[in-house]
């Protein structure tokens, strides 16, 4: 897999190079001509379009290595296609010794992603395609055991809070794309966030001292 942060810097400074020559090109409030405007609009639309191309090389290169982390900085938990289905694994930081470590049931559940290791290096959250939808589910690292924790509607992207027993994770269980909180260890679902639209949550690495011990 390319560096993460090569990859990132390269098109960052794409983006940036962009913006620069908009800042330095001609304006209507300084009388730039018809065609001055005409490029001006193309550059803009230019860099939509790669400031989108950015967010995607974030999704597809940052956050999976920066979720898929162990704790202890020794292992990572990663996608891969090499047993067909995509499906996690988990290997060292060196990237040698790679293990498939949630297979997927044949006629029973397909392709699994979007993995995040816990703060406490002892369990990993991912989803899963069960019945052509996605689900949440839990791996334990020690025993290999996979635990499903969502079956109404479609849910996914989980990720930990700090203390590695609630998770958030997207859900359209009420009709939207919302974010819901579950509670690992009863199961409890409730919603976090009512407005529709939510995607790739991330929870913060730690919670404030005043908070309570329960999200």
């Amino acid at each position: 897999m390319p560096d993460v942060f090569d990859v990132l810097k390269k098109d960052h400074d794409e983006v940036k190079a962009m913006l620069a020559q908009l800042e330095e090109g001609p304006r209507a409030s300084a009388g730039a001509t018809a065609e001055q405007l005409a490029f001006r609009k193309r550059a803009v639309d230019k860099v939509i379009i790669e400031e989108s191309k950015h967010e995607a090389a974030e999704q597809m290169y940052f956050w999976p290595a920066v979720k898929g982390l162990g704790p202890d900085g020794q292992r990572i938990a990663f996608v891969s296609t090499r047993a067909g289905l995509p499906q996690i694994y988990v290997m060292a930081a060196d990237g040698t010794d790679p293990q498939l470590f949630a297979p997927f049931d044949y006629g029973a559940t397909g392709s699994s992603n979007a993995p995040e290791w816990s703060p406490d290096g002892q369990t990993v959250a991912f989803h899963r395609d069960v019945g052509g939808t996605l689900q949440v589910f839990v791996l334990d690292v020690r025993t290999r055991a996979v635990r499903q924790l969502t079956s109404v509607g479609r849910n996914e992207d989980p990720t930990w809070a700090p203390d590695s027993r609630h998770m958030a994770f997207v859900s359209d269980r009420s009709g939207y794309r919302q974010l819901w909180i579950i509670d690992v260890e009863t199961g409890r679902i409730r919603p976090l966030l009512q407005k529709s639209g939510a995607r790739l949550p991330a929870w913060s690495p730690r919670l404030p001292e005043t908070a309570s011990s329960t999200p």
